[in-house]
Order: C-alpha cells, then sequence, then structure tokens
C-alpha cells in the first residue's frame, strides 16, 4: 500500500499526511514525552506517521490517525452548519 499525501475529503477538508523521522516534534507526546508511531495535528490538519515503520504498521497507524481526522472534520462541518448531528 502506498501512503498518499492527502486525502480530500466532502466540502474542501482536506488531511496533509506526512512521513517523518522517528525523533520529530509531530510525534512526541508531550503528556509522556514519548514518541508516538503517529499523531494527528487538528489545527493542521496534518497526520504523521514514523517513516521507518514496516508498510503494514503504517497503514494500520494511517487508518487510526484518519479516524482522528475524520471526527474533526465531522465536528468542523456541523460547528460551520454544513451537516447536522
Amino acid at each position: 500500500m502506498r501512503i498518499p499525501r492527502r486525502l480530500h475529503l466532502p466540502f474542501g477538508y482536506v488531511i496533509t499526511i506526512k512521513q517523518v523521522s522517528a525523533k520529530d516534534n509531530m510525534l512526541l507526546d508531550k503528556d509522556t514525552g514519548t514518541y508516538l508511531d503517529g499523531s494527528w495535528d487538528p489545527e493542521t490538519r496534518t497526520i504523521a506517521i514514523k517513516q521507518t515503520l514496516p508498510q503494514r504498521r503504517k497503514a494500520l497507524v494511517l487508518y487510526h490517525e484518519c479516524f482522528h481526522g475524520l471526527v474533526d472534520a465531522q465536528h468542523h462541518l456541523m460547528n460551520k452548519g454544513i451537516i447536522q448531528p
């Protein structure tokens, strides 16, 4: 599976996907001080995935982080009145 660079959701909601080094600050859990395999940043709408992971693990991390992105997209669209709860 090829990891895409972007996901285009309805109503112009775009999620950027970056593969980053294992010690990139995008993967740092500020609460525990540990580095994660992936993370979701709702402010920039970006998913970061550790580039050194095996391809199958990258896919699983991507699916997990996409779920966070989809939830935020749904909240964004509800707040704009585009969709109803």
